[in-house]
């Protein structure tokens, strides 16, 4: 799985905004939910060139968040800088603890591909949802450390740092 900017110029935006639509009315979930997760974004969409809306590309669009791509006091390079992510209404209302563990797993796996791919990226910040985001993400990130695939992370009020290790960026 990987990232798709979306954007209302090719029509991405209303193709993937129309699969949440559909899936809340499969699911019996007020439209106005909906709308609200969706307006965040959408209200991002088309700010700059280093930043945007992005999708998960699985059949159900799982995630959905805005990236920034900066350079940033205290940083070395260009650090991506994650925020509002949004879960399909499959899975934040409809679904069960272990879709919300696949679709987080698949996410951070999304993630990483997407920063590996950028020049001179060696840190992605990401703002944690909720509180309980953070313990999956400490043993996640604990994991990863472990295998070489981060170098460290840290954690500061609701924001993770992830720190790529020297070969993967």
């Amino acid at each position: 799985m990987k990232f798709v900017r979306v954007s209302k110029q090719d029509g991405t935006w209303q193709e993937f905004s129309r699969c949440w639509i559909v899936q809340a009315e499969k699911n019996n979930i007020s439209e106005d939910e909906v709308f609200d997760n969706l307006k965040v974004l959408e209200d991002l969409l088309e700010d700059v060139d280093r930043s945007g809306t992005f999708v998960t590309n699985d059949d159900q669009n799982s995630i959905a968040c805005f990236i920034n791509l900066a350079k940033i006091p205290n940083h070395t390079g260009t650090v991506a800088r994650v925020r509002h992510m949004k879960l399909c209404p499959n899975i934040d209302c409809a679904g069960t603890f272990d879709d919300f563990v696949e679709a987080l797993v698949a996410f951070m796996g999304s993630l990483i591909k997407f920063c590996r791919e950028i020049p001179d990226l060696n840190c992605a910040k990401v703002h944690l949802r909720s509180p309980a985001d953070l313990k999956f993400l400490k043993e996640f990130t604990k994991e990863l450390e472990s295998n070489s695939i981060l170098e460290k992370s840290s954690y500061h009020g609701s924001w993770i740092e992830m720190y790529f290790a020297k070969e993967l960026v």
